[in-house]
């Protein structure tokens, strides 16, 4: 509770969702335990952040495209029952969305699944850049439209925290006690589906909080069109530490990498796990966790959705272009004959032995350079190159 406090009048759209409860109340009695529906009867209670309208108008102007958005009945529809191939750009795999086949599927009980709606949304954009503020993890917004009467998802559970509201239309949603609490890293497969142990009813205005695990499923119960906003907050976990930690040790301890020997007698493969477990131990006991942990939200930046604007910056990387390393923490390197093993942080980036001037100059720099000034044996394409990769995992920065 005390973590959320800190900065909690940081996210005012969070005490929009759950008004008229106390943030305390949320936290110690729901967050992570179990449901929570606010009924509010009020059609207009998120206006501000979004509109029926303004859905509208986006799907009938805008050039969509898969994964972007995406079709569900049940399961996933195949992408190419709604879409066609076109040229190829960095922001989807080149599908783009027959806007007359989606329409006729979505007649046909398909529910449209709209992937990071908020970065076309300026108004809903800024509330969700208040829970990023807020929440340090994964945080993606999904926009739903379900048709009359249609089951929009098949019974399924979500391994992270939900929240959703409700923009147009009625869906009900129907909660079973299948559930653990914690999820992360495993799949489960019920063999039966029991009655459901309680159902609402969700109305414009309304909230809804799902802890991770419980199971459900949705139908839309009006004649119109149900329209919902669902957000996923997969926060850093136990799991997520330790995959980090572990990924790239071999960097700082390449015995790692050797493996078990052949026709191993048991006293060899004693030796052999011994000599393992005391390495990892040993790695364990001088890892530094809060850099783990910057790391980590670095990453996850780049899952938000604002990642399309960084990609777009990076992507004009010139020659001229000013950068300066923004960390005073200095990189790891780790070679043999061919291989430069260069990381940062929790990250590895592979170079060939011709990069090692390059990246000497770089850590030796404390103020702006420009990346045509670094020094080495390599071409400009590959200053460039460089200069983007140390960029995407936060050793330089761009000077604007």
């Amino acid at each position: 509770m005390r973590f959320f406090m800190k900065t909690i009048t940081d996210s005012n759209f969070l005490m929009d969702l759950i008004a008229p409860m106390p943030i305390s109340q949320f936290f110690e009695e729901y967050w992570g335990k179990k449901m929570l529906h606010i009924k509010r009867n009020d059609v207009n209670y998120f206006n501000s952040t979004l509109q029926q309208e303004q859905i509208e108008i986006w799907l009938k102007y805008s050039t969509l495209t898969f994964p972007t958005v995406e079709l569900m009945k049940g399961n996933r529809t195949n992408p190419y029952e709604f879409s066609f191939d076109h040229m190829l750009t960095k922001y989807n795999n080149g599908k783009q969305i027959d806007k007359q086949k989606i329409q006729q599927l979505f007649h046909d009980g398909h529910s449209i699944l709209v992937n990071a709606f908020s970065q076309f949304i300026p108004s809903l954009a800024k509330q969700m850049e208040t829970l990023h503020q807020l929440f340090t993890g994964k945080i993606q917004d999904s926009l739903i439209i379900s048709t009359d009467r249609k089951k929009a998802f098949n019974i399924h559970h979500d391994k992270e925290h939900v929240v959703a509201f409700q923009i147009s239309g009625e869906k009900e949603w129907s909660f079973h006690n299948n559930y653990s609490k914690y999820m992360r890293g495993e799949t489960l497969n019920f063999p039966f589906t029991p009655a459901p142990t309680e159902v609402l009813i969700m109305q414009p205005g309304d909230f809804l909080y799902i802890p991770p695990g419980l199971r459900h499923q949705t139908t839309t119960l009006s004649s119109i069109p149900s329209m919902s906003i669902s957000i996923i907050l997969d926060l850093v976990s136990g799991i997520d530490f330790l995959n980090k930690i572990v990924k790239y040790s071999y960097v700082k301890y390449p015995q790692l990498r050797e493996m078990i020997p052949p026709y191993s007698t048991l006293e060899d493969k004693k030796v052999f796990f011994d000599k393992m477990k005391s390495i990892f131990l040993g790695y364990f006991e001088e890892v530094n966790w809060e850099d783990t942990y910057e790391q980590l939200q670095l990453e996850n930046e780049k899952i938000y959705h604002n990642f399309l604007e960084k990609t777009d910056q990076n992507a004009e990387i010139s020659l001229e272009t000013e950068v300066i390393r923004i960390n005073p923490k200095a990189p790891t390197i780790q070679s043999d004959s061919q291989i430069i093993r260069f990381q940062y942080l929790n990250n590895v980036l592979p170079f060939h032995q011709i990069y090692r001037f390059s990246l000497d100059f770089i850590e030796k720099q404390t103020t702006v350079f420009k990346v045509k000034d670094i020094f080495g044996m390599l071409a400009d394409d590959l200053k460039i190159d460089l200069a983007k990769q140390l960029i995407d995992i936060g050793y330089l920065k761009i000077i604007d």
